[in-house]
């Protein structure tokens, strides 16, 4: 898309993605302040690993986990992030997805 369609959006894009409305509900300054000190007693209780377990993750989880991040905000909305999974592959899925990503680039 080169620009937006008028009227923006389109009813088609419209309908793909409704607009959902953000309902927002005030919390006394009682309960904020409980939530953040159970929030900062979590943060405090946080510690970095840096040994990992070969326990396999169940693919579902992963892709959540991808999907959860890429909501955080990022400068300009450029989202300059990537991830990466690794993971054992097999050759015949190894070499399908090598064969798509050099037909892509020559698309």
């Amino acid at each position: 898309m080169t620009g937006y369609e008028h009227p923006y959006p389109s009813p088609a894009l419209a309908a793909e993605h409704p607009f959902v409305s953000l309902d927002i509900v005030r919390r006394s300054v009682d309960d904020m302040r409980r939530s953040a000190d159970v929030f900062l007693t979590s943060m405090r209780a946080r510690r970095s690993v840096r040994m990992f377990s070969s326990d396999e993750v169940p693919v579902d989880l992963i892709e959540t986990a991808i999907a959860t991040a890429s909501t955080a905000p990022s400068g300009a909305h450029k989202q300059p992030w990537t991830f990466a999974v690794n993971q054992p592959v097999s050759a015949s899925w190894l070499s399908w997805n090598v064969y798509q990503v050099i037909s892509q680039s020559y698309l």
